[in-house]
């Protein structure tokens, strides 16, 4: 179930992550004497190496839910859901719990979308869906296992722990679901307002 979304969502955001390395840091001179644009070209190829990436999407939604009705989704999901838990449960990460559930709620949702459309539909439904598909589950799997990292940061620091590294990770935490999650969610939006608008282009 992991592996289309390790070689798609991973690719995929090492390229958008080393354009805006040179996006920020800007100029001929930072770009060519750091190295920072044979980053991105490098970066820019491993979506294609992988598989291409929609083959990955297409795989996720094609087979991956298919084959057992989305039952594999669905324990990962209620894993997701099991941390939000935690995190609501305690009191600094109640605000991140929220966000966390309502990310995996989002999948729940577009999960069902696409294997009742795949049913009434077909294939064309899954293959219009697969990407924005794709991409909700990366963004709520990564922001489910940093809610992992906010939890074992916070255990380490109540522990007595001075280590910069736990207080990074909890800002980093912090910073994936309230900012970066929403991008992800959005695709909900996506999958929600249906394939009629590409069936227009037929």
């Amino acid at each position: 179930m992991l592996i289309p979304v390790i070689k798609s969502f991973s690719t995929d955001q090492a390229v958008e992550i080393a354009s805006l390395g040179i996006q920020v840091h800007g100029g001929m001179g930072y770009v060519e004497e750091t190295g920072a644009a044979q980053l991105l070209r490098d970066a820019r190829i491993a979506p294609i190496y992988e598989g291409t990436n929609g083959i990955q999407a297409l795989d996720l939604a094609g087979r991956k839910l298919t084959r057992d009705g989305g039952e594999a989704m669905t324990a990962l999901i209620d894993e997701v859901n099991a941390t939000a838990e935690k995190l609501k449960d305690h009191p600094r990460f109640a605000q991140l719990g929220e966000a966390l559930a309502a990310g995996g709620d989002d999948l729940r949702a577009a999960m069902a979308v696409v294997l009742g459309q795949g049913q009434e539909i077909g294939q064309d439904a899954v293959q219009a869906y697969a990407t924005p598909f794709l991409s909700l589950a990366g963004h709520v799997l990564c922001a489910w296992q940093m809610g992992e990292a906010a939890l074992k940061a916070q255990a380490a620091i109540d522990e007595g722990s001075n280590d910069p590294f736990y207080t990074q990770k909890l800002v980093s935490a912090d910073f994936v679901i309230k900012q970066w999650l929403p991008e992800g969610r959005a695709q909900r939006a996506v999958i929600d307002a249906g394939m009629q608008c590409l069936s227009d282009f037929f």
